[in-house]
């Protein structure tokens, strides 16, 4: 994951998990990069040059080399700029309802627990206690907001990809732009299942709690849950 900037079109594209991200890297880099400096949403250095900055990601961001690299927070990414830029510029990222997108975090961090020798009852177990406990689960936080406080002037929604991707264009003068599709895994998410059923109600109040501003921003809403998944 990384940061990706535009001075010709002043945005900064923050860059959040299991949100059709990488999508949204991909067709974005021909804003922020010549075309020998872009990868297309494949593996790569970072640049930094007079169209823009495109962060390192894949193997290249795993040394977390030089000044832009992979998982910034916006707080890191405010202090590299100058402020003018930071202040300037249209900051904008990627959302999904945060109850499915933690499942599906979850999974990718976590493939052991949807083999078929795991019985449902552990990996909810498993589940809950990696929201309670594990940074992964309030990543996103940090890479839109400072201080617990949203950074953002706008999101590209999941579940309204060509309603938000529209106004994004409009917004930033960015003309046609071709999106591609790419990192999904359908067989990683048809292990997983109903992520629905991973869910206890300590588990949805966490997530409530963790992510309010979402929900209250974007209207996003908690899943039902069946009789036996109402006992934690």
């Amino acid at each position: 994951l990384m940061v990706m900037i535009s001075h010709s079109h002043r945005f900064i594209y923050l860059k959040t998990f299991k949100t059709a991200s990488t999508s949204t890297e991909a067709a974005l880099e021909r804003f922020c990069a010549p075309a020998e400096a872009r990868a297309d949403g494949v593996a790569r250095d970072a640049y930094d040059g007079p169209e823009g900055i495109i962060g390192s990601r894949g193997p290249a961001q795993d040394a977390f080399r030089g000044t832009w690299h992979g998982h910034m927070p916006a707080a890191a990414v405010r202090d590299a700029l100058p402020r003018a830029v930071w202040d300037g510029y249209f900051k904008f990222t990627t959302l999904r309802n945060p109850f499915e997108r933690l499942v599906s975090h979850f999974a990718m961090r976590n493939r052991a627990h949807f083999a078929g020798r795991v019985s449902q009852d552990d990996r909810r177990a498993a589940f809950v206690d990696w929201l309670d406990h594990s940074p992964q689960a309030t990543q996103d936080l940090d890479i839109y907001g400072i201080d617990g406080t949203p950074v953002i002037d706008a999101a590209i929604r999941l579940e309204h990809l060509t309603e938000d991707r529209a106004a994004l264009c409009a917004r930033l003068d960015l003309g046609t732009v071709d999106w591609p599709h790419l990192r999904n895994n359908p067989d990683r998410w048809a292990k997983v299942g109903d992520w629905r059923a991973l869910y206890t109600p300590r588990a949805l109040a966490r997530v409530a709690d963790l992510y309010h501003w979402e929900l209250a921003e974007y209207g996003y809403h908690a899943p039902a849950l069946e009789t036996s998944q109402t006992t934690d």
